[in-house]
């Protein structure tokens, strides 16, 4: 069965139109390679690098600490105890897989940081200015994250 050579046309050149778009950024990237500027590399390795390096050791310390606690903490729970409601638990321990972790770090700033509607009704009702920790540092990514990710612990505990 012969097919037009019009319908094998569209298809090709699809592909073709894709393999540019994919082949141009990285042509840019291969000749950016060649170009070599000793001053940014010092000032990235004297200034940036050793910051950097810091701040994702604390990063994945934080975050596998407070996964390991949180999964194997709720398995062992709903595993080893009767408890009320705990087949609801068993299987709502597992929601947060449903939720990307950047969408719960604009929540947890959103409800949490100095002009979040928690700080503002403590604010009105006792009077104390900030009663919530501040948010925005390694602590609180830590935080938000091994909320986020805590479930694929649960599920292997």
């Amino acid at each position: 069965m012969n097919t037009p050579a019009s319908k094998l046309l569209l298809p090709r050149l699809w592909l073709a139109a894709s393999v540019v778009l994919i082949l141009i950024p990285l042509a840019v990237i291969v000749a950016a390679l060649g170009e070599f500027d000793a001053e940014i590399w010092t000032f990235l390795l004297d200034y940036q690098l050793p910051e950097l390096l810091k701040n994702t050791l604390l990063l994945v310390v934080g975050v596998g600490a407070g996964t390991a606690v949180l999964g194997t903490t709720a398995a062992w729970l709903t595993a080893m105890y009767d408890f009320p409601l705990r087949r609801f638990f068993f299987w709502a321990l597992m929601l947060p897989l449903a939720v990307p972790a950047y969408v719960l770090a604009f929540t947890q700033i959103g409800l949490f940081d100095y002009g979040g509607p928690l700080n503002n009704w403590v604010r009105a009702h006792y009077g104390i200015e900030q009663f919530f920790p501040e948010i925005r540092n390694g602590f609180g990514l830590a935080a938000v994250m091994s909320l986020t990710f805590y479930p694929y612990v649960y599920l292997l505990a």
